[in-house]
């Protein structure tokens, strides 16, 4: 088992770049915390195998709303639903995102090793600042999920 800190600043091209080389990709448990970031889990098998499990802490296309300052509840209230109708959906991880891997899979291994992107919204860089100036303990979030994933595999 080995465990790899990844840059990505789009979740979802991730996740779309490691099924587009034939993996499966599930996704494990997931939380939406108190400062609107969301924790997830992936495992990625091929032919049944798990071959690596993937710690995100990340925020979406919702997260804009707390950008805002919205000052009443109907405006709080209606800005999700705007969002979500918009059709804009996009996930941009806070902190590295963690790849436990597994196996020894030289296939996605060098994907991994290799992997590189953009920003999927051109505010992106604005918008991690603003999440990180407003929750400094940002960097703990995702060690959390990660020891419950090495416990549970060692057991």
């Amino acid at each position: 088992m080995r465990i790899v800190k990844l840059e990505v600043k789009d979740l979802e091209n991730l996740l779309k770049k490691v099924r587009e080389h034939g993996y499966v990709v599930e996704q494990g448990p997931h939380a939406v915390l108190l400062d609107h970031s969301e924790l997830s889990s992936y495992v990625v098998k091929k032919d049944d195998k798990v071959v690596a499990e993937i710690v995100a802490h990340y925020l979406t296309q919702y997260y804009l709303v707390e950008m805002k300052e919205v000052s009443n509840d109907d405006d709080y209230l209606r800005e999700p639903l705007r969002i979500k109708n918009s059709g804009v959906k996009w996930s941009i991880p806070v902190n590295d995102v963690l790849v436990i891997i597994h196996i020894d899979d030289n296939e996605f291994i060098d994907l991994i090793e290799k992997y590189s992107d953009v920003f999927p919204i051109e505010n992106g860089e604005e918008v991690i600042k603003h999440y990180k100036e407003k929750n400094p303990g940002h960097t703990k979030i995702p060690n959390i999920l990660l020891a419950r994933i090495l416990d549970e595999s060692t057991s």
